[in-house]
This record gives structure tokens, C-alpha cells and sequence, in this order.
């Protein structure tokens, strides 16, 4: 699902070579997420997640950014949870990237725990305002799981790109702020990363890198 994504976005998704078992149907956002008239983040999931309720067939669901990559032990630990979905949700660590190789993350946001999977319940559904998770985490699931004590968590790392230049950074932090959005979280996006380099399995991904060794071929 789409919250108005980039021509290149588009242009990626429609690429993709998807098995047969496996239908892909695209709903775009009914309004922007963020904008200077405000935040709509919970209408537009609320939106969204409607469609995954009365399509029937979901039993789980994953919501994330299009800048999120897993590192190579959280998205083997996400297919292993996969195979056997025995939780409510699964939380991650978010890694916020800055540069586009993901050498480096800033320490200085401060830590992000987000769901990037959970069980699709019928009668479950997005509250109008952020329901924080039991570990204190983001909300990126809808009210029950989000406040379910029946989850697990990652040791890997998911890595998030979307703030990985100084002009990024700034054309963020003065969205969220034109939005309302000013929590310790944005107000980080205001002043100079805190680098420290990422290291081993948990917090780096080899297909990122295959994939730029690709792209500079």
C-alpha cells in the first residue's frame, strides 16, 4: 500500500517478480501522512488496514517505510518466526542509517523499538491516537497486539535509511515540525548526527551490499 510514493518507488514495486502463490494488490493512501494541515498517520492506517481485515484470508500482516532493510540476522529470525507464527507481533530495533551504505547510525535518536509483524484479528483495528506497545515501542500495529504481552523481539537490527543526508535530515525534521510533530524523536533530525559504525550480521545486510556493488557495476 502506498502513502504517495516517489515515481522510483513505483517504478520498483511494479518490477517485482513475485512467486504465484504470492497476490499483490496496490491501494494508494487516501490523504498524505504528513503535511502542514497535520498528521494523518492514523486515518491512513486505519484506511489501510480495513483492506487487510475484509480481504479474510490475512492472518498476519507488515507494515513499514519504504527505506527499511533488514539486517541479515532479523530477516532470517522474521522468516523463522514466519514458518511458525506463534506471537502476536514481532518487535525490532530500528538502526538509523547516515550514509547510504549503512557503514554508519546515529546514536543520538533515541531508541526505536517498531512492530514489523503481526496477527490480524477481525475485531482488531488502529486507534485515533499512537497506542504505545507494552516495551514502550512505536506503534505499528493496531490496538490489541499492540498492547498484547504475547510478543517477541529481535536480536537482529532493522536498518532505516530515510535520514541518511543533511538535506534529508533537515526536509524531515521541517515536515514533522510543520505537522506538529516535535517529540524527542523528529526534534534529533535538528542537530548533527551521532556516528557509530555498524558492525557484524545483526546491523548490516549483504544483500544491501551485493545490491551496490551491483548497481555500481
Amino acid at each position: 500500500m502506498y502513502d504517495r510514493p516517489s515515481p522510483e518507488v513505483v517504478c520498483a514495486i511494479e518490477r517485482l517478480k513475485l512467486p504465484d502463490y504470492i497476490t499483490r494488490t496496490d491501494v494508494e493512501a487516501p490523504v498524505a501522512i504528513r503535511s502542514a494541515a497535520g498528521c494523518k498517520w492514523t486515518e491512513t492506517v486505519q484506511f489501510m488496514y480495513s483492506h487487510v481485515r475484509e480481504d479474510g484470508a490475512s492472518q498476519a500482516c507488515m507494515l513499514w517505510d519504504d527505506d527499511l532493510i533488514f539486517s541479515d540476522d532479523a530477516l532470517e529470525e522474521l522468516q523463522t518466526h514466519l514458518d511458525d507464527f506463534t506471537h502476536d507481533r514481532i518487535e525490532a530495533l530500528w538502526l538509523h542509517a547516515i550514509d547510504p551504505e549503512c557503514k554508519f547510525h546515529d546514536v543520538g535518536f533515541p531508541p526505536h523499538w517498531a512492530t514489523c509483524l503481526f496477527r490480524v484479528y477481525e475485531d482488531d483495528d488502529w486507534s485515533d491516537v499512537l497506542t504505545r506497545t507494552v516495551i514502550g515501542g512505536g506503534t505499528h500495529s493496531p490496538i490489541y497486539v499492540a498492547r498484547s504481552a504475547n510478543f517477541a523481539r529481535l536480536n537482529g537490527r532493522v536498518l532505516h535509511m530515510g535520514y541518511c543526508s543533511p538535506d534529508q535530515r533537515e526536509s524531515a525534521w521541517n515536515s514533522a515540525r510543520q505537522s506538529g510533530q516535535t517529540c524527542a524523536f523528529f526534534r534529533t533530525l535538528s542537530r548533527p548526527p551521532a556516528p557509530q559504525r555498524a558492525t557484524g550480521s545483526g546491523e548490516t545486510s549483504d544483500d544491501l551490499r551485493m545490491r551496490l556493488v551491483f548497481k555500481d557495476m
